[in-house]
């Protein structure tokens, strides 16, 4: 197949997947009533599922997946998913290891994964690891693995509208011949509060650790790793609307050999409150969208650090657009700035906020003691 033909393939492929996401009221979104996993329908009469089990079961004394139909969460506990559900949704096919039909809330207990590894030719065109036609939620403290390869589109977390963070720790690989996308919402947030997230995305044409499409992103806790490595197209390790970045870590990192960027924004501001981050793209580390504000106001309480190139090896303090624009809206490959670092300055109390207080006791003490002996001596 020549370049021409692979590039015609792989906009198709994108277009059927982008078909996926026709605008649907907002009001619709509602508790998922049923959960698909490895083929297995849950539901209020049949809850559990057990590793293995063709079908969910209505009672189980050992279960790896138990969905409370009352409140549409999802609780995996050592879940081994192999095998992938498939749902029409506006009159597209989806395959997912975990599929909702609605809002739901996903309990992560000890430790579970999903895994797929695709036939050439035979590959579903849309393959989710965690997929919720609404909103999503993730929390608990168990781990989930999701390890998915294919010669189409693979998404790891994808939620219609929004996704929130709270807990759990999640590693993704994922491998996509035309696309490869980490964290996906749709038309609403992405909120991160904790938990932890590392994910390892490649894709030919596409690939993005985090893509809030029209919405916001926003971190208050946790932690996030991204590194998204496109062969022939563009990558980005965070791409979203607008970006509020208050608290947690994030470590993005977007390489390849076409339109790499650690993080891009299209509008509004780069809110920066407070948050350790580290972004580098082997082409440019930060990028602002034609509709969006750049960053020229350093916070009081941050440091902001720059370099030119994406190892942050000679990085300097970053004040002002002098040392350097932050948040270009076009690309100059001479003046790019690869990496740049965020971090909160640690304010120092008590002691070693009054380093005048210990050298005026220090003093007092010496002085107090060359009159004690003198004192001693007169004595003798």
């Amino acid at each position: 197949m020549n370049g021409g033909t692979a590039r015609r393939m792989g906009s198709l492929l994108l277009a059927a997947a982008l078909a996926l996401c026709l605008p649907l009221p907002h009001a619709l979104a509602a508790g998922a009533a049923e959960v698909l996993i490895n083929q297995a329908t849950l539901t209020a009469a049949t809850p559990y599922w057990a590793n293995g089990a063709a079908s969910a079961q209505a009672t189980l004394s050992n279960w790896n997946a138990y969905f409370d139909a009352a409140t549409s969460t999802l609780t995996l506990k050592n879940a081994v998913i192999n095998t992938l559900s498939n749902k029409s949704y506006q009159g597209n096919l989806a395959y997912g290891g975990v599929m909702g039909d609605g809002d739901y809330t996903l309990t992560l207990l000890g430790d579970s994964s999903i895994t797929y590894s695709g036939t050439p030719g035979s590959d579903p065109t849309n393959m989710f690891g965690v997929f919720a036609w609404g909103r999503l939620t993730v929390q608990g403290s168990g781990t989930l693995d999701i390890r998915q390869s294919t010669s189409r589109i693979v998404t790891g977390l994808y939620s219609y509208l929004s996704m929130t963070l709270n807990g759990g720790v999640i590693t993704m690989d994922l491998d996509g011949t035309v696309r490869s996308d980490a964290l996906v919402a749709r038309f609403e947030e992405i909120l991160v509060t904790g938990g932890q997230v590392t994910a390892a995305c490649e894709g030919g044409i596409y690939c993005k650790g985090l893509y809030a499409w029209d919405g916001m992103f926003r971190i208050t806790g946790g932690s996030l790793t991204f590194t998204a490595n496109s062969t022939t197209g563009s990558s980005y390790g965070i791409d979203a609307y607008s970006i509020s970045l208050e608290g947690g870590t994030i470590q993005s990192k977007a390489t390849g050999t076409g339109d790499t960027r650690g993080l891009y924004y299209h509008t509004g501001a780069l809110d920066l409150v407070a948050c350790n981050a580290v972004f580098t793209g082997d082409k440019i580390a930060i990028m602002r969208g034609y509709s969006a504000e750049p960053f020229t106001a350093l916070p009081a309480e941050m440091n902001v650090y720059a370099a030119a190139g994406t190892d942050g090896s000679g990085k300097w303090p970053w004040y002002s657009p002098a040392d350097g624009e932050l948040t270009p809206r076009t690309y100059s490959a001479a003046d790019a700035l690869r990496y740049v670092e965020f971090s909160p300055i640690v304010p120092q109390t008590g002691d070693a906020a009054m380093p005048w207080l210990w050298a005026g006791v220090a003093l007092i003490m010496l002085i107090a003691g060359m009159i004690l002996g003198r004192h001693t001596r007169k004595k003798c």
